[in-house]
């Protein structure tokens, strides 16, 4: 019994760091905007410039529970195009030749 709630608060407490170190790492950049949800795509735009939505993606949802991969609650496909409001973190990311893009790396529904 005690191992087991022993796993249980290490599985917790690894979920929570994992959230805080991707939510307030300085390698992160932390936006909020609206995205736009279509049949398996989503791109949302923040701060001037427009960001492709990773369908399976860290993420944590509205009930304050965190997923390391998946489709965001938010943006499950519903049969119909529509915009939610997210937040969510992005890292720089450059190719060897020096051109780059901005990769999301989790996503927020609770906007």
């Amino acid at each position: 019994m005690v191992l087991a709630v022993s796993a249980v608060v290490a599985a917790g407490a690894l979920t929570t760091g994992a959230f805080v170190v991707g939510s307030h790492n300085p390698a992160v950049t932390v936006v909020s905007g609206y995205a736009h949800v279509g049949d398996g795509v989503a791109s949302a735009f923040a701060d001037g410039s427009w960001y492709g939505i990773p369908m399976d993606v860290a993420w944590l949802g509205t009930d304050g529970s965190w997923r390391q991969d998946g489709t965001p609650a938010c943006m499950a496909w519903t049969g119909t195009p529509r915009d939610v409001t997210i937040k969510f973190g992005w890292v720089p990311i450059t190719y060897p030749a020096g051109s780059g893009q901005r990769q999301v790396v989790w996503v927020s529904c609770a906007g």
